[in-house]
């Protein structure tokens, strides 16, 4: 790190190098980041393990609760009961699971930067809600598998780097869910 002190010419050319390096730093780490999730994903064929390592990254971003939710119509007929729900984090906003799954069939990308503020979603005032959500659908090849999403405990504005990543993640999340699916 640069100290970034000064006014003059010199002191303006530390702030934008030290800028610079925090900006490649974080890309940094949200590129070991996905390499940590593709090699969990390709590794396991059962769900919950493949899904896992896209919710320890999407929580790493400050989210309080990670989920993914799995559309009904995708799991097979099987004598076995078929998990559809994974959670990292609080699991306080589960409630909101149905209505999120069903707006993110026909919208890929949710991003509500202050919930008490959205028309979108119906909320039960006595029941708690996050502040922020981020969700992203769950697609691979033209198929609906579900959704992933993100709840914050603070409102925030969301970057394009950040809907970026967790899109990037939700993908992951969509191979490792049509990976599994063929397996069963």
């Amino acid at each position: 790190p640069l100290q970034v002190d000064g006014v003059d010419e010199v002191g303006q050319l530390r702030r934008a190098f030290e800028q610079m390096r925090s900006s490649l730093q974080a890309r940094l780490g949200e590129i070991n980041s996905l390499l940590r999730v593709s090699q969990g994903v390709a590794s396991s064929l059962e769900m919950q393990d493949a899904v896992n390592p896209v919710l320890e990254a999407i929580l790493s971003t400050g989210a309080a609760s990670v989920r993914v939710i799995l559309s009904p119509n995708i799991l097979p007929d099987t004598f076995v009961e078929l998990p559809s729900r994974f959670t990292l984090g609080q699991d306080i906003y589960a409630h909101l699971d149905g209505q999120i799954l069903a707006l993110a069939q026909s919208q890929e990308k949710i991003g509500i930067p202050n919930l008490t503020r959205s028309r979108e979603l119906t909320l039960d005032e006595s029941r708690q809600q996050p502040l922020a959500l981020l969700a992203v659908a769950l697609r691979h090849e033209n198929r609906y598998y579900g959704v992933v999403w993100a709840g914050f405990d603070q409102p925030r504005m969301f970057s394009d780097s950040d809907v970026r990543f967790v899109t990037t993640l939700a993908g992951q999340a969509a191979l490792a869910v049509a990976n599994a699916h063929l397996y069963l």
